[in-house]
């Protein structure tokens, strides 16, 4: 994906694959909480934090960005998913999800594991 086109609060899904050889998905369903969250590390590359959904909707309402923030500051441990723009191209909206998820069967060696 294209970091403009992420929107806190919304949905994304992170795809790849467990095994090089055969395509058995890695799947993680996150949410977009914001770029750069980390006031206190000097940034040499942007990082776009991502959250738990569980975490994120545990009160059925989603956070604000600045709830977020005052969050990370005070978690000794923090659990988000941090992905760089290198590794924006695994992310997916959930249209990009399901057109991954229809893609699999034809990945190479995908009719011996499905």
């Amino acid at each position: 994906m294209h970091p403009d086109q992420l929107v806190a609060g919304k949905v994304y899904f992170l795809c790849g694959y467990h095994n090089s050889k055969y395509p058995v998905p890695y799947i993680r369903t996150c949410v977009y909480v914001g770029k750069n969250l980390d006031q206190n590390k000097e940034e040499q590359t942007d990082e776009y934090f991502f959250d738990h959904p569980q975490k994120y909707f545990h009160e059925g309402l989603p956070k604000t960005p600045q709830s977020e923030i005052e969050d990370y500051e005070d978690s000794a441990n923090f659990e988000n998913l941090i992905v760089t723009e290198k590794d924006l191209h695994l992310l997916n909206d959930y249209s990009g999800f399901i057109a991954w998820v229809a893609s699999l069967k034809n990945e190479p060696n995908a009719e011996r594991i499905f």
